[in-house]
């Protein structure tokens, strides 16, 4: 999995839990493409604009260089997604390197 790549410390079971509650809050929509499940933004999410625009706000608090380290992308995007899934991808990256900065 290319997220839990990223991060040497991150296990693709912690990436996939923590993904599959995203889920079930609908903020995210997930489709599987063979065997791989794709994620994206669910566009009915409420909050959307607002997650968006924290998670943004928490990578501009990051480092330049520890910034462009989580925001490539090394995955294929589905058709259609267009740039959805690298932002997603950017988005549960930051989130998942720094949990603190996204508490309640």
């Amino acid at each position: 999995m290319a997220i839990a790549d990223t991060f040497g410390n991150v296990s693709v079971n912690r990436v996939q839990r923590q993904l599959a509650r995203f889920e079930r809050a609908d903020l995210l929509v997930s489709a599987l493409k063979g065997r791989t499940r794709l994620y994206s933004w669910n566009p009915r999410y409420p909050f959307l604009k607002e997650v968006r625009a924290l998670f943004v706000k928490a990578s501009r608090a990051l480092p330049r260089d520890e910034r462009s380290r989580y925001a490539r992308c090394t995955s294929p995007t589905p058709a259609g997604s267009g740039r959805n899934l690298t932002r997603l991808q950017q988005d549960v990256q930051t989130l998942l390197r720094h949990p603190a900065q996204f508490a309640g």
